[in-house]
């Protein structure tokens, strides 16, 4: 299992977008810790969440760790499924920050 530490270079939500597009596509389970854990509302926030939601359901992935706050994920994809997704963030996050996760 690779392991990705969340807080290194700016520390952002791009980590956790970058790692879990590439793991689905490579099917390698990830840890990822230190989640935004430098910013002033550290973890996961609605438009992480989601992206990796819909990225899970693309891959039949397994995920733990995965809910507002957390600094935590554990991303297991296991396929690629076809099909039609919706995401619906809840709030005012950026709906193409989830396509950065979810299009490659």
């Amino acid at each position: 299992m690779l392991e990705i530490d969340g807080s290194l270079g700016e520390g952002g939500g791009s980590v956790v977008r970058i790692t879990t597009a590439m793991c689905a596509l490579l099917r390698k389970p990830v840890r990822i810790f230190n989640i935004r854990v430098k910013r002033q509302k550290p973890g996961l926030q609605p438009q992480h969440l989601k992206a990796v939601e819909v990225l899970s359901k693309m891959t039949a992935a397994e995920v733990s760790g995965a809910e507002i706050g957390s600094t935590e994920i554990v991303f297991s994809p296991t396929k690629i499924c076809g099909g039609t997704y919706r995401a619906d963030i809840g709030t005012a996050g950026s709906t193409t920050l989830i396509l950065q996760t979810i299009m490659p």
